[in-house]
């Protein structure tokens, strides 16, 4: 959510701060806005809305600098309007700041300011990070933010610019991710390198409690207490300028296509000399071979990946495992002690709840791992030992090839920990290795359905309520279709066991209502048919998605959609990429906005 981008340059910055928000863009926002400094005063562009609203209103503004800041804002504190959007600047309009986070203590520091006489103009937290910033200058940017930020509670990353201050941008990061970058002809601070990458592959990324000054000539770095560090440079793993379309429509379709080929590599990344090897050193294995319980954190899609693992982690390692929804275990009683396996996941890697339960489980003494997609990502640095997935850069807010390449990471880790743990027999782990080299075929079986999927999903597109049913895994793998259905359609989507629609839900089923059904798992076939059964009778037009053994156990469902048939831990990866198709063609037939849907965020930093 929001994004962060400050150049200081030998050539004016205007035209590369849009480019940097544009980079920005897939992470989720509903206003943009720019700062600069020049001759003594800050001048700033502000619009509720797209970049392209900004853009549209820079042609009417002499908006020209060497240095500047950028943002894009996903409303928080104030409605999403030109007045909240930032940048956000002080009273004496003299210092401009743009943040990402939450200021938690900002009502009580509003509150002190304001008896000081401060006048404040917007509804934002942000707004006392400019204020404090204006309080505490005495001619040394850097020394007003390391004054500031001892005021500050929450997670915040913010860059700042002051008039007083020609040419300099000071920038500070505390659980909130934040990287500058010196190139050529200037200097460049993002909350994501993707708005730096055509300027430079190596990247200075900033650790928690640290500032960065940068100027057209050089990157410095701080601690809060004032101290200078010395900090290398680190080189992407990613082309960070390859994030074209290639001829889809919408990068959420492409990254659909691209599942078979990130599940592979994801595979072959750990598959080693005929055996998984993770490289984990010898002391961190001890802990997973005497760890006791299992608990997966996460949230939203990473969750699901989780509750998925869940059922297979149990069936093979034989001992207590759950997952737990990261806002909700960070504030549980969840028990935890040193022989408790945590396993965070998370596609950014920075994702606030799920970072705040893995520190939490840290701290009591648990093995802890973390599952992510991006290298050097806090929450792949916070713990014990970390699993990257290679999804590759995933543009799109509604995660597809992220969460399948998730499944993948856990099923390969189930493995594993079984090996160790010699819970189950190696004829069993010999067969889901089996399966699991299968992967990536049948999912790009399941991928070549976009033809059918396109002329069948229009048909629900127009819905205001549909349901989505499953037993056992299956229903770990409903989830994930009705959370994307509702995610880019925004159609209300509701998802549970197929045999608990008795308990209530069946009430709302009348004639005409679309229920999806998730009928993977040969084991639990019969309930499910039950289910289907029971809403037939209300009237319900189902759209089951099955094998073709398991068809004839549906003749009541109106459409079937056939996929490979594999285990019933592994089916959510082959079926969830004929969910996402489904939940695309039916926003595509609505015209919705796919890749950047309406109130949400590529990464949510925030609690």
């Amino acid at each position: 959510m929001c994004g962060i981008v400050g150049f200081a340059m030998e050539e004016n910055v205007t035209e590369h701060l849009i480019k940097g928000l544009e980079k920005l863009e897939y992470r989720g926002y509903d206003s943009a806005g720019i700062a600069v400094e020049k001759d003594g005063e800050i001048s700033a562009v502000k619009t509720a809305g797209r970049i392209s609203a900004l853009k549209e209103k820079l042609k009417y503004e002499n908006v020209s600098s060497h240095v500047g800041i950028a943002h894009t804002r996903w409303a928080t504190h104030g409605e999403p309007n030109e007045k909240n959007a930032h940048p956000i600047l002080s009273e004496n309009k003299k210092i401009a700041v743009v943040h990402n986070g939450i200021i938690e203590n900002a009502d009580e520091i509003k509150k002190e300011l304001i008896s000081m006489g401060v006048e404040f103009e917007t509804d934002t937290d942000t707004e006392v990070i400019s204020q404090l910033l204006m309080i505490n200058y005495d001619g040394s940017l850097l020394s007003a933010v390391i004054k500031t930020v001892k005021k500050l509670k929450g997670a915040f990353a913010f860059a700042a610019v002051c008039s007083d201050s020609p040419g300099e941008i000071a920038a500070a990061r505390y659980l909130s991710p934040l990287t500058a970058v010196k190139f050529n002809s200037g200097a460049g601070i993002a909350s994501d390198i993707s708005a730096l990458g055509e300027y430079s592959d190596e990247f200075i990324y900033l650790d928690d409690s640290e500032i960065a000054v940068i100027n057209s000539d050089e990157v410095k770095i701080y601690s809060f207490s004032g101290e200078e560090k010395e900090k290398t440079p680190q080189r992407a793993d990613a082309d960070l300028n390859s994030d074209g379309r290639d001829g889809y429509e919408h990068f959420m379709l492409k990254e659909i296509y691209e599942q078979p080929e990130a599940v592979k590599k994801t595979i072959d990344a750990y598959y080693k000399n005929g055996e998984i090897n993770f490289g984990f050193d010898e002391k961190f294995i001890e802990k997973l071979k005497n760890s006791d319980r299992v608990y997966f954190t996460a949230c939203g899609s990473a969750y699901h990946a989780g509750a998925a693992a869940e059922l297979f982690f149990e069936k093979i390692l034989k001992i207590p495992c759950r997952a737990v929804i990261a806002s909700e275990m960070r504030y549980s009683f969840t028990p935890l002690d040193k022989k408790t396996l945590v396993i965070a996941i998370s596609q950014s890697g920075e994702t606030a709840d799920t970072l705040a339960s893995l520190k939490n489980a840290k701290e009591s003494g648990c093995a802890t791992l973390s599952i992510v997609n991006v290298k050097d990502s806090y929450i792949a640095k916070t713990g014990e030992s970390v699993i990257y997935t290679r999804a590759g850069r995933e543009i799109a807010v509604a995660t597809t090839k992220g969460y399948t390449t998730q499944l993948t990471a856990l099923y390969m880790l189930g493995i594993y920990l079984a090996k160790i743990k010699n819970s189950a027999p190696d004829k069993e782990l010999g067969e889901y290795e089996n399966e699991l080299f299968s992967l990536a075929d049948m999912i790009k079986s399941t991928v070549s359905l976009s033809g059918y999927i396109s002329r069948r999903a229009p048909f629900t597109a127009f819905e205001k309520d549909v349901f989505f049913i499953g037993r056992g895994v299956d229903f770990t793998c409903a989830l994930e279709g009705s959370l994307k259905l509702k995610e880019i359609t925004y159609i209300h989507s509701e998802c549970l066991p197929a045999g608990e629609l008795k308990h209530g839900t069946i009430s709302l089923i009348e004639r005409g209502t679309k229920v999806f059904a998730v009928a993977m798992n040969k084991r639990l076939a019969d309930k499910t048919a039950n289910g289907i059964n029971e809403i037939k009778a209300r009237g319900a037009y189902v759209i089951c998605f099955t094998t073709e053994k398991l068809r004839d156990k549906f003749p009541l469902a109106d459409e079937v959609v056939i996929l490979e048939e594999t285990n019933e831990f592994f089916a959510p990866a082959v079926t969830a990429p004929a969910l996402q198709l489904w939940a695309y063609y039916s926003a595509r037939t609505k015209g919705c906005d796919i890749d950047k849907p309406k109130n949400l965020a590529k990464s949510v930093t925030v609690e």
